[in-house]
């Protein structure tokens, strides 16, 4: 992948086609969490240590 592909996301009957604008790379999700900002990443309002959770259930 990379800047400028499309990317489709597929649920059920659901279908939602995006484009890439950016691609990062990170070796954790502490890592992710400190270089983005929360609603980049999660709803806003989520806390880090939510945020945290949320990826490690993934």
């Amino acid at each position: 992948m990379a800047a400028g592909d499309s990317l489709r996301f597929n649920s059920g009957y659901h279908s939602l086609l995006t484009r890439i604008t950016n691609l990062s790379e990170y070796t954790s999700f502490e890592e992710l969490l400190t270089a983005e900002d929360n609603t980049a990443v999660g709803e806003p309002g989520t806390t880090r240590d939510q945020l945290l959770a949320a990826c490690r259930d993934i």
